[in-house]
């Protein structure tokens, strides 16, 4: 495919026929529509009442949870059988290298496929022209505001087929394009080093843990128990004999709290999906007016409480720490307030995250569809404890572990964000890149 870039406003169908000024642009910029620049082809969902289309699955097939925001995808969730590919997709695979851009619900999401395979309705691919970078296009897309494009449909927001075509590309020259993309790919490299350092310092987190609740911290010989080897002195309880004067409660009801009530500012409430391995992932938490919270006090955090996941991944849990204090328990956690001079309740935390604990509650959860959990099966936890002081020795030494993660955190953090910096002046002309790596003011 070889179509030459046309301008915007000689497109008769752009914008009510107004043409988008390009006088902010760079010389030598200019605004197309991505119709005249790319193919674009929208997949499909093989009918899931059709077992032959989903049984014994070759195929890989791309949905939008497959997909991470400017990477390469090298596997997926679902796979579709030899009877999809012909009776669904006719053997139109789609090949490694090429640029997907999620439109529905979640839009704007761009990553490029690392292998074959088919996609869903959601999304879309495209076969560019010879002279459009497709890493540029990529970090484009990523970063374009669609709120003037998207409709409203029964299941969210989307673009349609004839908004996604008339998306308005600012494009300059191809080299300048490349030299664009690699700058941007080397600012991503570096955020990505962060995170993978991070998950790095994790995994060495989660050896300590191990070692440390097979062998204890003083060489004590270890002794055989109905959980296990464990070493000697280390007592089994369960966690209803730990609590002393706290308690374990649900998180509020959806009748007390909807997602309705949620506000860009106010109080951060914790939900499900911001709990992590005994951190809270404060990326995209919502807020509730102080007013609201307030008509429910008893769901404001303390520190020392433990929160974890009433449903799903039992490993979503964490420990409520200074920075916390006041926030607000979301509906779908559980709440674990431990008031006991004898438990540290940061190793407590801890604990839920040891394989002992971790196979009771996926053992012992109730439902059929989703495995849950209410406050008597945690009432019933067991949990493996040392005296007081190996308790707090063990618990400073993870602490310094979370203490490495959160610095890492705050790092990766702040390349993300001069990664965000760095995208909006590059793709608005206000940096130039002259030659790779070289950054000018226009």
């Amino acid at each position: 495919m070889t179509t030459e870039p046309v301008l915007l406003q000689d497109v008769a169908e752009a914008q009510n026929g107004e043409a988008q000024s390009t006088e902010n642009l760079p010389n030598g910029w200019r605004v197309v529509s991505l119709e005249k620049i790319a193919k674009f082809n929208i997949g499909r969902t093989p009918a899931r009442n059709e077992v032959r289309y989903w049984s014994e699955g070759i195929y890989n097939w791309v949905s939008i949870a497959d997909m991470r925001e400017l990477m390469i995808i090298t596997n997926t969730k679902e796979r579709v059988s030899e009877e999809a590919n012909k009776q669904v997709f006719r053997g139109k695979l789609i090949q490694p290298g090429t640029l997907l851009m999620s439109f529905k619900l979640t839009i704007g999401r761009t990553s490029v496929l690392g292998i074959e395979a088919f996609h869903n309705e959601a999304i879309v691919s495209f076969e560019l022209s010879e002279n459009i970078d497709r890493d540029y296009l990529m970090f484009y897309l990523s970063q374009l505001d669609y709120s003037d494009h998207q409709d409203r449909a029964v299941k969210g927001n989307t673009l349609n087929k004839d908004k996604i075509a008339q998306l308005p590309i600012s494009l300059p020259p191809l080299a300048e394009q490349r030299a664009i993309a690699a700058a941007l790919r080397a600012a991503q490299a570096a955020v990505q080093a962060r995170r993978r350092t991070i998950e790095l310092v994790r995994e060495r987190k989660a050896a300590l843990m191990q070692a440390l609740f097979t062998r204890g911290t003083r060489g004590e010989p270890t002794e055989l128990t109905e959980i296990g080897e464990v070493p000697q002195g280390w007592e089994i309880y369960r966690l209803r004999d730990v609590l002393g004067e706290g308690f374990i409660q649900t998180g509020p009801f959806g009748s007390q709290l909807h997602a309705s009530d949620y506000q860009p500012s106010g109080i951060p409430v914790v939900n499900p999906t911001h709990l992590r391995f005994n951190y809270i992932d404060e990326s995209e938490l919502p807020f509730i007016d102080k007013s609201l919270a307030n008509t429910l006090s008893k769901h404001y955090l303390q520190k020392g409480d433990i929160l974890i996941s009433r449903r799903g991944d039992f490993s979503r849990y964490s420990f409520v720490g200074d920075k916390y204090v006041g926030w607000f328990c979301g509906t779908g956690c559980l709440l674990i307030r431990v008031k006991n001079l004898a438990v540290d309740n940061f190793f407590l935390s801890v604990s839920i995250g040891t394989e002992l604990s971790q196979k009771y509650l996926k053992n012992n959860s109730v439902g059929s569809i989703m495995p849950n959990l209410n406050t008597q099966i945690l009432f019933e936890l067991p949990l493996l404890l040392p005296p007081l002081a190996e308790q707090r020795e063990i618990a400073e030494a993870l602490q310094a572990c979370d203490a490495v993660i959160a610095a890492l955190e705050q790092e990766a953090a702040l390349h993300e964000e001069l990664f965000r910096a760095l995208l909006e002046e590059l793709m608005t002309g206000r940096v130039r890149v002259v030659s790779p790596g070289a950054l000018v003011e226009p």
